[in-house]
């Protein structure tokens, strides 16, 4: 990714993984912010959670829509960039089967504009107007009201394929990002 002058790349990655067998701990919402260079007061102000460096874990109940967020202040006058993801299986090979996809619905963001943030406006490959994909290409909007939080549409993305959107950001002025995470019941159902 070029980034301009005024143009920093800050990841919010939302990050929730379902569980993968019984002996495995409970799902876990993950929101990760890079450049902590250019932010300062990194917090957790929704959900139950770790901060460990630049990643923030939260607890999310199976079949549960969970509200996360956190809240960050820019150094600099610019841009971030919003992701939401899956969850990150470590180095293992990841087989199609394998795949966890995260549900999200109803983003906030105080401080700064996002827009499509509650999904319900697609071009025709489901991909929400103002977002982007990062890795594969079926990151998208569904309509299956297991799958929705509110409205007729949510994302549903995994890992291998998210969706990032730009917001602008003001040096000093406190960013608070909030969203419904849903890890669905069933892995790698979409």
């Amino acid at each position: 990714m070029m980034l301009g002058e005024f143009d920093h790349f800050i990841a919010c990655t939302f990050l929730c993984a379902a569980c993968l067998s019984a002996a495995s701990k409970p799902p876990i919402a993950r929101m990760e912010l890079i450049g902590t260079d250019r932010v300062d007061e990194f917090a957790i102000i929704e959900g139950k959670g770790t901060i460990t460096k630049t990643i923030v874990q939260f607890d999310v109940p199976e079949s549960t829509w969970t509200k996360v967020g956190i809240s960050f202040i820019p150094l600099e006058t610019g841009s971030v960039t919003l992701m939401i993801g899956g969850p990150w299986l470590g180095d293992r090979p990841l087989l199609s089967d394998q795949r966890l996809y995260v549900c999200w619905d109803d983003l906030e963001v105080t401080g700064s504009v996002i827009r499509n943030a509650g999904f319900e406006a697609m071009n025709d490959d489901f991909l929400p107007y103002y977002w982007y994909r990062v890795g594969g290409k079926d990151a998208g909007a569904v309509n299956d009201v297991t799958y929705v939080r509110n409205g007729e549409w949510s994302a549903c993305v995994w890992m291998g394929s998210r969706l990032a959107q730009k917001i602008p950001v003001t040096a000093g002025k406190q960013v608070i990002v909030t969203g419904w995470a849903l890890a669905p019941a069933f892995p790698g159902e979409r």
